[in-house]
């Protein structure tokens, strides 16, 4: 998304014009060739590719310095995107260790110590797109959308388990809907557990339930959201917070497709397709042993990635018409509109708009984007806001984490963790219950993001 209003015509058409849907896209693909244990190798790539010695990647590089999940290259009109994902020995163009790089040409890299030669095909390979701006709840004219809808139309054929990634706010709830409203499980439940909001111990109740007496406060048997969503979808949000003690367990039920409530001993059959999604790369936390190998590929047989709202500036009109539509708003949507809405970054992603449509809706164009005081409040200044008179903040309110995150990125959530750090120092207790999240992920959170 442009930082700035854009001022050439071409780019104004794209944000506002509602062109006709070509019904294929052409996209790039590149050759790659390298030798490893198993002699010399090619393929050609044509999407987002996962390189490593990982048997169940596309790409796999046989040779010990690589590590299991090593770097992401991905073909791109205007070059190669490749980006290192936390790699043993690193990924290496020239001289330099590169995490994020755009190659504008044919290149030699290094993969620890393989090398591997990308080259740019001259001849695109096309991809059949979604003919219609609509699948469940998602909204998108551009091509990356109507790319995605097609793909959610054969996923919900069938019955794979499927994981989400996108940055926060891009929709990967309404992702996980309309593949369970498109699927033969449409009749059946449709569950969500965020396992960012409870601890190992709560979340094990959660997800398979318990007898009676299991623990104090357990006075009768409940059936946990594995068998409430029995002949349906479980969609588990938040997966890349699992606690590492819930790990193996969920494991196990996803490779028996069987639940123990806690505090039994008696196995019970489930019938759930399970969709998880998250904002983290969950390849770099296998990598960072943070995350199980054997856990990630079991909920990533089919991936599916969601586009930042950036990444589609001609889906704001769209997006932003849709919006006033379901509040009923007959509010008209200018070219000038348009291009304020365009110079901003966007952070929060469809998230961050649909709230500001909402409030637009109610106060008009002019004041509801000016209106933005208690919105930047939690999006600006994270989590503690000072009384009057009390500067120092020794008595500082704080936000609570489930309320306030929606609005944020990654970076404000950092900034979030390192507030409540700040602000009651080694206290875990207190700063748990003002946040009002489990002390057990608070540790773990201190410790995943160095604060």
């Amino acid at each position: 998304m442009p930082s700035v209003p854009p001022t050439d015509p071409a780019q104004l058409t794209e944000i506002y014009t509602e062109r006709p849907l070509s019904p294929v896209r052409y996209r790039p693909a590149v050759e790659l060739r390298w030798t490893d244990a198993r002699g010399s190798r090619d393929e050609i790539i044509h999407g987002r590719t996962t390189l490593g010695t990982l048997g169940s990647l596309v790409v796999v590089i046989a040779d010990p310095s690589v590590s299991r999940v090593h770097v992401e290259i991905e073909p791109r009109e205007d070059g190669v995107h490749l980006r290192d994902l936390g790699s043993t020995n690193g990924t290496w163009f020239h001289d330099a260790r590169v995490r994020d790089v755009m190659l504008v040409d044919d290149a030699i890299i290094r993969i620890g110590r393989v090398r591997l030669e990308i080259r740019r095909l001259r001849e695109p390979a096309t991809e059949t797109l979604w003919q219609e701006s609509e699948f469940g709840g998602l909204v998108g004219r551009s091509e990356s959308m109507r790319a995605l809808f097609q793909r959610l139309s054969l996923i919900s054929r069938g019955h794979s388990t499927v994981h989400i990634h996108g940055e926060t706010g891009t929709g990967k709830e309404l992702v996980a809907e309309a593949i369970h409203e498109h699927s033969p499980r449409r009749g059946g439940p449709f569950q969500i557990v965020d396992c960012a909001a409870l601890s190992a111990e709560l979340l094990e109740s959660e997800l398979f339930g318990h007898a009676r007496g299991a623990f104090t406060g357990a006075v009768r048997d409940r059936e946990g959201m594995f068998e409430a969503a029995d002949g349906g979808t479980l969609f588990l949000d938040e997966i890349g917070e699992l606690p590492s003690a819930m790990q193996p367990k969920l494991l196990r039920t996803l490779e028996s497709r069987t639940v123990r409530r806690v505090g039994e001993t008696t196995q019970r059959k489930i019938d759930v397709r399970v969709i998880s999604a998250t904002h983290r790369d969950l390849r770099r936390e296998v990598n960072a042993g943070t995350f199980r190998e054997d856990l990630y590929f079991r909920i990533a047989v089919v991936p599916v990635h969601v586009p930042a709202l950036r990444e589609r500036p001609e889906d704001l009109a769209l997006l932003v018409r849709h919006f006033l539509r379901l509040l009923g708003s007959a509010l008209d949507v200018t070219p000038a509109i348009l291009e304020r809405l365009a110079a901003l970054p966007w952070k929060g992603n469809v998230r961050e708009l649909r709230n500001v449509i909402d409030r637009v809706a109610g106060l008009g164009w002019i004041e509801g984007l000016a209106a933005d005081a208690e919105r930047d409040l939690i999006r600006l200044s994270p989590s503690l806001v000072a009384p009057p008179g009390d500067p120092s903040g020794a008595n500082a309110a704080v936000v609570p984490y489930r309320v306030a995150k929606d609005a944020w990125n990654d970076e404000k959530i950092r900034d979030y963790f390192s507030d409540l750090r700040r602000h009651f120092g080694e206290d875990i207790d207190t700063a748990a219950a003002a946040a009002d999240i489990d002390g057990s992920w608070l540790r773990k959170m201190y410790k995943r993001l160095g604060v």
